[in-house]
């Protein structure tokens, strides 16, 4: 007997209705994969920066590994997909965190964007995988949206900096 998916699936959980495509998957990894290659050219940190990068990167490898699994993989069940979203975890919540300081350099706001993210991240994905069926969809979005606290102001402060280059006088 197989069920339906929940109207909390079916609506945000995307696995429920065919509605995350494997281009979805890689156009958020080649994303990703953008910022940590402009967070190492502008190396705002120490160590911490600089793991902070490798956990960008290897966010984005993990991301196109899930679309490759869920294009080519068997579709009976979700273990590797699920196996594979357990690297997100800790990726997820040492990176903003690893980064704050050298963000701070630049702006406060964006150091507490960055750690609100991880907090929020580990709350929300802890949450998804508690949750019941009814809202896990739904738990899991929320997740995924709190993960925007680090990447759009890492952005920011990348296309902030690329501004700046360019109205700088050449030498």
């Amino acid at each position: 007997m197989t069920s339906s998916p929940t109207w909390s699936a079916t609506l945000a959980g995307g696995r429920g209705n065919g509605s995350w495509t494997p281009a979805s998957f890689y156009l958020n990894a080649g994303g990703l994969l953008a910022l940590s290659i402009g967070a190492a050219h502008a190396h705002l940190g120490r160590a911490g920066w600089s793991i902070g990068v490798f956990c960008l990167a290897f966010t984005a490898l993990v991301v196109v590994l899930l679309g490759l699994w869920d294009e080519f993989g068997t579709g009976d069940d979700l273990s590797v997909h699920t196996r594979l979203t357990f690297f997100l975890g800790p990726l997820y919540l040492a990176g903003p965190l690893l980064m704050a300081s050298g963000a701070a350099t630049v702006s406060r706001g964006v150091a507490r964007a960055f750690v609100a993210s991880a907090g929020l991240w580990l709350v929300l994905a802890t949450g998804f995988k508690l949750a019941p069926d009814a809202w896990d969809g739904i738990v899991e979005k929320a997740a995924i949206a709190a993960t925007l606290l680090w990447t759009l102001p890492l952005a920011g402060l990348q296309i902030a900096e690329g501004r700046t280059l360019a109205t700088r006088p050449a030498p």
